[in-house]
Parts: C-alpha cells; sequence; structure tokens
C-alpha cells in the first residue's frame, strides 16, 4: 500500500534540508556575535571598574540548586 503522506513527507524533509543549510550558519553567527558582545561589554566594565556580577544571594541559590542537583544524581 503506498504512503499517502510520503510525498509531503519527502517535501517536508528536502525544505528542512533547505533551510538548515542556508539558516544554520547565519544563527552561528548571530550567536557568537551575541557571546562576544556579552564578553566584550564584561570585560570594559571590569576594566573601568564595575563590579558586573551576580549578587550573593543569587550565586548561593545557584550553589544550593546544584548540590541538590548532584546529591540526587549521585544516587
Amino acid at each position: 500500500m503506498v504512503n499517502p503522506f510520503a510525498s509531503a513527507t519527502a517535501f517536508l524533509q528536502n525544505e528542512f534540508d533547505n533551510l538548515a543549510q542556508s539558516a544554520l550558519p547565519v544563527i552561528a553567527v548571530a550567536i557568537f556575535a551575541l557571546v562576544a558582545a556579552i564578553v566584550g561589554f564584561w570585560f570594559l566594565a571590569r576594566l573601568f571598574g564595575f563590579d558586573v556580577g551576580l549578587s550573593e544571594t543569587a550565586k548561593q541559590r545557584i550553589r544550593d540548586k546544584a548540590k541538590r542537583l548532584f546529591v540526587r544524581l549521585s544516587g
């Protein structure tokens, strides 16, 4: 029996391949530019004496969550 969705599946797969070939490099460059901008801002802020970072409360919450996750994963 012939699959009625075979041509639609082939069409969607072909379109996805075309999109991946054209859009992935653009997305990769955009992500790299965003990371570079964040790192550059952080570097310049630190260079001029601004303390950019998380508060001690936020750091403690992250430590607590990481500790709970580690305990849960280790058994």
